[in-house]
């Protein structure tokens, strides 16, 4: 009867500790959701700014930007330059899309970013930010926007990227 009662009890422990971490995660996943719908707003309004004032804000205050959550950050670095950077408690994966992401996944092996962490970027890609992060800090570094109200002035017969 004894080995009975253990065996009971072990699932009651077992039940527990599952529910707990369950629920830990789900307030993570929570948090990166409201996150990565922040990131997107704030990116979109960011680089408004930025093609309307042909500047880099100060902060995102400056941009008009309101109510930024703890897991978001801003740092002007120069006058063309940015750093913006999320804080995600878990890594995104192809499960947050659905069952069949997963088997998608698998068979075309989609990059998580055109761009290294490291590298600068003429834009801010939210997408990667939002839907294609690591766990921990993600930032991206914005250099040497070109907006449409500088383009009267840009040098186009040296950008590699024009075809002539």
């Amino acid at each position: 009867m004894k080995k009975y009662y253990f065996g009971l009890a072990a699932l009651f422990v077992l039940t527990v500790v599952f529910v707990v971490i369950t629920l830990a995660q789900g307030k993570s996943s929570k948090r990166d959701e409201q996150t990565s719908k922040k990131v997107e707003s704030i990116s979109t309004k960011l680089m408004d700014y930025v093609y309307q004032q042909n500047s880099v804000p100060s902060s995102l205050n400056e941009a008009g930007i309101q109510d930024v959550p703890s897991t978001i950050t801003y740092a002007k670095l120069d006058s063309e330059r940015f750093k913006f950077c999320a804080y995600f408690d878990r890594a995104s994966s192809s499960f947050d899309a659905g069952p069949l992401a997963f088997l998608t996944g698998l068979v075309f092996r989609v990059p998580t970013s055109e761009a290294s962490p490291e590298e600068e970027t003429p834009y801010l890609d939210s997408y990667s930010l939002a839907y294609a992060h690591k766990k921990g800090q993600n930032c991206q570094t914005v250099k040497n926007v070109v907006t449409p109200a500088s383009y009267d002035n840009y040098d186009f017969s040296n950008d590699p990227s024009v075809i002539n």
